[in-house]
Formats: C-alpha cells, structure tokens, sequence
C-alpha cells in the first residue's frame, strides 16, 4: 500500500481498503504501508526513511502518486478500494514454500530469524527475502484526514537490494537467516513486529509472505 500523510486523496480513499480488509474472507491478507516522497515530499513517514521508502515504491514503476496499491507483486489498475472482489483473484492459491518469521527486541536492536522451507522440490534461482521492520500503528496528523496509519514501513532489514538465493532444494530442505537493525527513538517498540516476503525480484510475484511471531531471534554465538 503506497500511500502520504499529505494527500488528500490517500486520506478519502484509503478508509475504503482498511474497510475491506477488515472482512472476514480477507483474513489472511498481509498489508504493509510504504510512503513515497510523491507527490509530497514533507511527509513525516517518508522523512523517516525516504530512500528505501522511494525505492520500493520505483520497484514496482508507481513513483509519482498515491494512493496505489501492489498484491502479490501484481500492480492492479486503480482499483476501486472497497471492491468486495478485490483479492478474489489471489487467494486459494498454493506456494512451493513456507516462510516463518520470530523477532526479538532489546534495548538497543531490533532482531529477527527467517525460515524459509520448501514444501516441494522448488528451485531457488531468482528468489529473495524481503525483511521489513514495521510498526502496527503511528498516530500523526498530516495535511489530510489521517490521524492513525496502519502496518507502517519503518526500515528493511535485509537492505535496498536484497541478495538472491542461488540453489535448489528437496523437499523439507531450509534456509535460515538472521538479520538485526539500531532501534530508532521514533519507533514505538510495543508495536513493532516484522513482515518477511519471498520474491521473484525480476517478476516481482511474492511467492510467500510471513508476519512476525515475537520470540528468540537473535543468531547463536
């Protein structure tokens, strides 16, 4: 979800998408918010971070205005946000693998531990985890009607251009990753959590996606 703190637009249609999330049949439905620069450029939660911010927004070939929104790496054409249709198209659907996601806070960094399992013989190429550290819900009031915002991009844990998995596995075979990032004193650390994506970086399909779980993540010694 690609929205700005100071848009008028964002603020008149975004209640419609929080609205259908909120239904039962979209239960499983992941959301995260990205705020670009575009078309406002003094958005405090873009401020906080603008480069990665901007980077996933050009990611996707959307940089410019908002409110937009991606599924499963797909870019609908404005889509009407209360359509009861809406994720119709992507759900039922089956992946090759499983992706869990624990993370652990301390008074300094914020840790997280990927697993990413193959549940058939998948092939790897292409692959790649997205980390991002988020936060459940800012309160701040911009220039539009929005005094709260939901599922909040903070920082990636895995960086601008995350590295490829390059292999292939049976099935059951794993990979496990650690990653960790500073605290910052913006972040409410009672509300953040994680959201760890598989991807197909050059089709940009998530093949599969986790929200974190709070426990043990920091890498063994």
């Amino acid at each position: 979800h690609f929205t700005n703190t100071n848009c008028s637009v964002c603020g008149f249609r975004n209640p419609d998408l929080f609205t259908n999330l909120d239904r039962s049949v979209n239960e499983d439905v992941v959301h995260v918010s990205f705020y670009p620069s575009r078309p406002y450029a003094d958005c405090k939660l873009n401020n906080h971070n603008t480069t990665e911010n901007d980077n996933r927004t050009k990611y996707y070939g959307i940089f410019g205005s908002t409110p937009q929104i991606t599924i499963n790496g797909n870019v609908p054409n404005r889509p009407s946000f209360d359509d009861n249709n809406l994720f119709v198209p992507f759900q039922e659907k089956q992946s090759s693998f499983l992706v869990k996601s624990n993370y652990e806070i301390d008074k300094d960094s914020f840790y997280t531990r990927i697993k990413v399992e193959s549940n058939m013989v998948a092939n790897w190429d292409g692959l790649a985890l997205v980390v991002l550290a988020v936060e459940d819900t800012v309160f701040y009031k911009g220039r539009n009607s929005e005094n709260q915002h939901y599922n909040v991009f903070r920082r990636s844990f895995t960086g601008i251009e995350p590295s490829a998995f390059k292999e292939e596995v049976a099935i059951g075979d794993s990979a496990i990753a650690y990653f960790s990032l500073p605290i910052s004193a913006d972040w409410d650390l009672d509300r953040m959590y994680t959201i760890a994506l598989l991807q197909n970086i050059d089709t940009k399909e998530v093949v599969q996606v986790a929200k974190g779980t709070q426990s043990t993540a920091k890498k063994p010694v």
